[in-house]
């Protein structure tokens, strides 16, 4: 019996040999490559069995993407907490966490800058609540809040002009001809321009409405709010740009201000800046080509200076 079994599977071998064998290859698919550099781990779960996934997932292994927390933190996330992501989800607000610590450049952070940078991320609280503040009465927060945008005790104008001061250097640098607080602008004692240029149509390919600027003088009104503060926290609820955006539109129609400069030869600009690094598109739009220019024109000075050292050290060595 067995040995009729193996003639029996000898037979089937010989009938199944020829057109498998013998018939001609078809050519092998081509197989897609895979870009290795994006494949994560969440691409390889169809083809995982369900008992390994279980296993990434309780070693904590198989971590939901960021997209994801984000979507499932906001179902059950307040107004206060939506404003405090809108405000610092705005371009520029993580500047100050990646500046690298200097002294020279004054970019090194104290222990308190830094714990009021990631509590106001947090939304935890940074000091004690509940007091009036001393220089205007007002109720102080735990958030610190208050603190970051009350208008009395000069704190407000000094972060102005110094904000200010450093981007006049920057304009000087840039070969701009600025001038701070120029007089004369408009009739009696207003003064639009914290910064003015004479010339500043190249820094400006287009204005905000999409117009291109004339070559007549710039007028640079710097400005700095809290997007929290109770005065723009509206604004901050309903997107990440929305206060600074209103509050460089309201600078441009507060007593007319863009019209009368226009009709005075003069293209009012309004820089505007929130407490948290956030910025308008307009004034990130302006401080870039100008920070460009103030390199260029001090990698020129620089090369400038190597020639003349140049000069002077081959004269010296003459016989």
């Amino acid at each position: 019996m067995e040995q009729h079994r193996h003639r029996l599977l000898s037979l089937l071998l010989l009938l199944v040999w020829p057109p498998v064998f013998l018939a001609p290859r078809a050519q092998p698919e081509e197989i897609p490559k895979v870009d290795l550099s994006k494949l994560s781990l969440e691409d390889l779960l169809p083809s995982l069995p369900f008992e390994s996934r279980r296993a990434l997932a309780e070693r904590e292994i198989l971590q939901p993407s960021t997209e994801d927390l984000v979507s499932a933190w906001k179902v059950d996330a307040g107004a206060d907490d939506l404003c405090r992501l809108n405000a610092f989800s705005a371009a520029g607000a993580e500047t100050v966490l990646h500046l690298p610590p200097s002294h020279t450049l004054d970019t090194n952070l104290s222990k308190d800058d830094f714990l009021l940078c990631v509590g106001g991320r947090l939304g935890v609280d940074v000091c004690a609540g509940g007091g009036a503040c001393r220089f205007c009465g007002h109720v102080v927060d735990a958030k610190g809040r208050h603190a970051q945008s009350c208008m009395a005790g000069g704190d407000a104008v000094a972060l102005h002009n110094g904000l200010r001061d450093l981007l006049l250097d920057y304009c000087t640098r840039a070969q701009l001809r600025p001038q701070a607080e120029a007089p004369g602008i408009l009739d009696g004692h207003r003064r639009p321009a914290d910064i003015l240029i004479r010339r500043g149509a190249g820094l400006l390919p287009r204005l905000p409405d999409g117009s291109r600027p004339l070559l007549e003088p710039l007028a640079l009104d710097v400005a700095v709010i809290n997007a929290l503060g109770e005065s723009h926290w509206d604004e901050t609820l309903r997107g990440s740009h929305e206060a600074v955006s209103t509050y460089a539109q309201h600078k441009r129609l507060h007593l007319q201000t863009e019209s009368t400069c226009r009709q005075a030869g003069v293209t009012y600009y309004p820089l505007v800046w929130d407490i948290h690094g956030g910025s308008t598109p307009e004034t990130r739009a302006w401080l870039h080509p100008c920070a460009g220019r103030a390199l260029r024109r001090r990698r020129a000075a620089a090369a400038g200076s190597s020639l003349t050292a140049g000069l002077a050290a081959g004269f010296l060595l003459e016989p």
